[in-house]
C-alpha cells in the first residue's frame, strides 16, 4: 500500500508545479497595494466624523477639507497683507513667501482650535444637562413608555446638546438602523465622555431589558453628586481667584502700618 502511495503523491506534486495558475484579475493584483491604503483611509474618515459630531457641526469630509483651505488661505492673505507694509528688514519680496506659509499654517491651527474650543463648551453644557435629561426619560419611563417613545418626547419636547444627540440617533433609527446600534453609535460621539453611560444604558435596557428604571435613578444621583463636587470645587477656584489679589494688597500694606511706627520710633532714639 505504502509503494503505490509514493508514486501517486509524487505525480500529484508534480501535475500541481506544471499546471498553470489562473492568472489573478486586475482588481486583485492591485487590490492588495491598495488596501493598507484604504483602512487608513477609512479610519480617518471616521474619526473626523466622529469629531465633527462632538462640536456639533454637520459638515462632511468634503467640506471640513474645503473649511481648512479657505482658513489656510485666509491665514496666507493675512500675511501677505502684513508682508505688503514692510514691516521687515528683509523687505516685502522675501518676506512674503514666508509670511504667507506661517499665515497659512496659522489660520489651520486657529480653524482647529475653534472647533476645539466649540466641542469643549458643547461638553460642558451636556454635562449640566445630564441630570435632567436622565430623570426626564426616567419619568417617562416609569410612566409606562417604552425607550424610543421616552426618546421621541423627550426629542419633541426638549432642547439643548443631549436632546440634539438624542434626535441624531432617532433619526438614524427612522433610516433603518436598529435602536441599539443608534445609541451605541450617540456613546460613540458624544461630546461628553459621561453621556456614554446613559446611551449604553439605554441601549442595554432596550437590548436585555431589566430593571431600567431602578438603574436611571441611581445614574441619575451619580450625575449630580459628580456636578456637585465641580461646582464646589470651581467655587473654591474662583474664591481663590478673588481673595489672591485683595490679599495680595492687605498683607503688605498691613505690615507697613505695622512697621513703620516702630521704624520710626528708633530712628528717633538714635537721634537722641
Amino acid at each position: 500500500m505504502t509503494f503505490w502511495l509514493l508514486p501517486v503523491l509524487t505525480a500529484v506534486g508534480v501535475l500541481l508545479i506544471v499546471i498553470p495558475k489562473p492568472a489573478p484579475s486586475l482588481s486583485e493584483r492591485v487590490g492588495r497595494y491598495l488596501e493598507p491604503a484604504r483602512v487608513p483611509a477609512r479610519d480617518h474618515h471616521q474619526a473626523i466624523a466622529s469629531r465633527l459630531s462632538k462640536a456639533g457641526l454637520t459638515w462632511t469630509y468634503a467640506e471640513w477639507r474645503l473649511r481648512n483651505i479657505m482658513a489656510a488661505a485666509t491665514g496666507a492673505m493675512v500675511g501677505l497683507l502684513i508682508a505688503r507694509g514692510d514691516m521687515f528688514i528683509a523687505g516685502p519680496e522675501r518676506s512674503a513667501p514666508g509670511l504667507a506659509l506661517t499665515g497659512a499654517f496659522a489660520g489651520v491651527l486657529f480653524f482647529r482650535m475653534w472647533v476645539t474650543r466649540r466641542t469643549e463648551r458643547r461638553s460642558q453644557q451636556l454635562k449640566e444637562e445630564l441630570p435632567l435629561l436622565t430623570d426626564t426619560l426616567l419619568i417617562q419611563i416609569m410612566s409606562g413608555e417604552s425607550i424610543i417613545q421616552a426618546i421621541e418626547r423627550m426629542v419633541s419636547i426638549g432642547a439643548g446638546v443631549g436632546t440634539g444627540e438624542l434626535a441624531r440617533a432617532l433619526s438614524r433609527y427612522r433610516s433603518g438602523e436598529s435602536i441599539t446600534d443608534s445609541l451605541e453609535q450617540a456613546a460613540n460621539d458624544t461630546a461628553q465622555p459621561e453621556a456614554r453611560r446613559l446611551y449604553d444604558l439605554l441601549a442595554t435596557g432596550h437590548h436585555t431589558g431589566g430593571r431600567l428604571a431602578g438603574h436611571l435613578i441611581e445614574l441619575s444621583r451619580d450625575y449630580r453628586a459628580t456636578l456637585e463636587r465641580e461646582l464646589i470645587t470651581e467655587g473654591g477656584k474662583r474664591a481663590v481667584a478673588v481673595y489672591a489679589p485683595i490679599l495680595g494688597l492687605m498683607i503688605p500694606v498691613t505690615l507697613i502700618f505695622l512697621v513703620y511706627p516702630a521704624l520710626a520710633g528708633l530712628r528717633q532714639l538714635a537721634q537722641q
